[in-house]
């Protein structure tokens, strides 16, 4: 870890921008001899690129030591112009604000009384003659100071971009995962509800003097589907191999749903009308759950009578199931009758579900198949 960490601090840049500094200090030693300050230059020069990331104000503090430094010698080198560009751009780029701002003000002052009062090699020198090494250097330090500035607001504006992005990715994962909490705590309490409502049914039966072997079958038969079922709801909650959530019913089978609801004990009209359309798997699971729930909700609330219709249109599904029930029961509120919405609202469906006359209760609803494609059960 520590050496990837090592590789990733030298950059191509950074070399190429340490031996344009150091280059550029090794312009006055080879004029006027090479001094402990000119090394001193040329260490900065080169190192500043490097430990400008991790020690910005290490950097900072050694550069402005050996400036201030050079700055009282009689020949003032001309290395001294890349180091303090340097310092102001690791200013900008690498403080934070406003701290940046008087770090570089307080730069800006040093610079302007060096070149004017303190350097030496220029106080001697008229005020005409000064004011452009004057000029020269301020302007030096402010296009140095504004490119790390600029630098730092892209990375800042760069980093916002990233959060908000990785904001939005955690929105859809937080929505898709309930979505699926949503989608799995459908399917089991539809497949729970309606196999245990038709097993206790077929058990009272067959205590109260029903055929035993005929309840046994029909507890058999329906127990064996509803483990199939539920194997196929938690296979979707194990491993990490990315597929479809595909739906868990092979095939609409209304006419097996309703020969179980009579099998626990449940007096059903059955009718329908038109021809069943190819549909979708998704499609196919929602009409055969709001089916299953309503004729659940028919045997646990009801009077032991109903009447389903199926109508099969061009373009939509009509369902109509209507079952008595004894005034002042509880009504068929709850987790079922609210994923049966849901159901159909994820294909643009609509469901309604409430007392009728003659004291029923009536559950219509009609469901859009030109949308099947669009379902996400």
């Amino acid at each position: 870890m520590t050496n990837h960490v090592e590789v990733e601090l030298i950059r191509p840049r950074d070399v190429l921008l340490a031996l344009v500094l150091v280059a550029f200090c090794l312009i006055s030693p080879f004029a006027t001899g090479f001094g402990l300050l000119d090394a001193a230059l040329v260490v900065c020069a080169g190192a500043a690129p490097f430990t400008r990331r991790r020690w910005p104000w290490v950097t900072i503090a050694s550069c402005v030591v050996v400036l201030a430094a050079c700055s009282c010698t009689e020949n003032l080198p001309t290395g001294v112009i890349g180091v303090a560009m340097i310092t102001a751009y690791i200013i900008a780029r690498h403080l934070p604000a406003p701290v940046r701002y008087v770090v570089a003000t307080m730069l800006l002052a040093g610079d302007i009384a060096a070149t004017a009062l303190i350097a030496p090699a220029l106080v001697t020198l008229p005020l005409p003659v000064r004011a452009p090494y004057i000029a020269w250097s301020v302007t030096l330090l402010v296009i140095a100071f504004l490119l790390g500035e600029l630098r730092h607001r892209a990375e800042e504006a760069a980093a916002k971009e990233l959060q908000i992005q990785l904001e939005r990715q955690r929105d859809v994962f937080e929505r898709v995962a309930a979505e699926q909490r949503a989608h799995l705590a459908r399917e089991i309490h539809d497949i729970v509800t309606h196999s245990l409502t038709v097993i206790v049914a077929q058990a009272d039966g067959a205590r109260y003097g029903a055929s035993s072997d005929d309840a046994l079958r029909t507890i058999s038969t329906v127990g064996r589907e509803s483990l199939r079922q539920m194997r196929g709801v938690l296979s979707l909650l194990r491993g990490g191999e990315q597929r479809p959530v595909e739906p868990l019913v092979p095939a609409l089978d209304i006419d097996g749903l309703v020969a179980t609801s009579r099998a626990g004990g449940l007096d059903i009209d059955y009718s329908v009308e038109g021809t069943l359309p190819p549909l979708d798997p998704g499609t196919t699971l929602t009409i055969h759950r709001i089916v299953q729930e309503a004729l659940t909700n028919a045997m646990k609330h009801g009077d032991g009578t109903a009447r389903l219709t199926v109508a099969w249109h061009p373009t939509e599904a009509a369902i109509c199931l209507e079952n008595g029930f004894t005034p002042g029961a509880k009504h068929q509120h709850g987790h079922g009758l609210r994923g049966m919405r849901e159901r159909a609202s994820l294909i643009d469906g609509s469901l309604t579900s409430s007392p009728s006359h003659n004291n029923t209760w009536l559950t219509e609803a009609r469901l859009p198949l030109q949308h099947a494609d669009r379902v996400e059960p």
